[in-house]
């Protein structure tokens, strides 16, 4: 995206004939940004920021940083500023323009930044404002989804049906797990007790591991320990 339109700017007569705001953002958004070469007696003519399209090479859909994987709703509005700064509005984010390849970094840090102080409750006014811009135009409950954390569970294996398996948990609530899923039980029989770490996204299974069978209870011994499925 980032390249030298410094040639185009020096045509004579451009910055004439790109003399409007509209005009001038198509000049920009055809060549992609400008490059700090560009001399102080042009940038009086440049509007103030101009909005930079066609920025999917540089803002993909999918944010993914190790653990974090934020999905964005729709693409940022990326403005180039007459600084030779390039914003991305409403995420208070702004960087120079040699630096644009950071914004996708810069994004997932300004979430995780913020989600960590909305987790704490201690974002601040402005905080706030940015936070709920940011959670409004990202999949937030994706993103949830994907950083819960397991908890270990024990159940019954009910039924088996070919690759499908019915499990009722200790709240007597079912859940099916089919596909490379239900191998994950291969060891455990056909209502016996196991018990087993669980993700569950959108009520299903997520994953299951952990696998471990014992040996069955009774209807009157105490199940209030278990941790139940939400």
């Amino acid at each position: 995206m980032i390249c030298d339109i410094y040639s185009a700017l020096l045509v004579p007569g451009a910055l004439q004939a790109a003399g409007t705001e509209r005009q001038m953002t198509a000049l920009f958004n055809e060549h992609g940004s400008v490059t700090a070469t560009i001399s102080q007696e042009f940038r009086p003519h440049l509007p103030r920021e101009i909005r930079l399209s066609n920025i999917e090479e540089l803002v993909p859909r999918d944010i993914v940083f190790n653990d974090a994987e934020i999905t964005l709703r729709e693409q940022p509005n990326c403005v180039l500023r007459c600084g030779m700064t390039i914003a991305v509005k409403g995420w208070g984010i702004e960087c120079a323009y040699e630096n644009a390849y950071n914004i996708p970094r810069e994004m997932a840090r300004r979430f995780l930044l913020l989600y960590g102080k909305a987790q704490g409750g201690i974002l601040s006014e402005s905080e706030k404002a940015c936070w709920g811009y940011i959670v409004d135009r990202v999949d937030y409950a994706a993103f949830c989804d994907a950083r819960a954390r397991p908890i270990r569970y024990e159940g019954i294996l009910k039924n088996r049906e070919g690759d499908r398996i019915t499990i009722e948990w200790a709240d007597g609530t079912n859940n099916q797990v089919r596909g490379q899923l239900s191998s994950r039980l291969d060891l455990i029989n056909k209502d016996e007790c196991f018990t087993c770490m669980v993700k569950f996204r959108n009520g299903a299974i997520a994953n299951i591991y952990d696998v471990t069978p014992f040996d069955n209870v009774s209807d009157n011994d105490d199940w209030s320990w278990i941790e139940q499925p939400v």
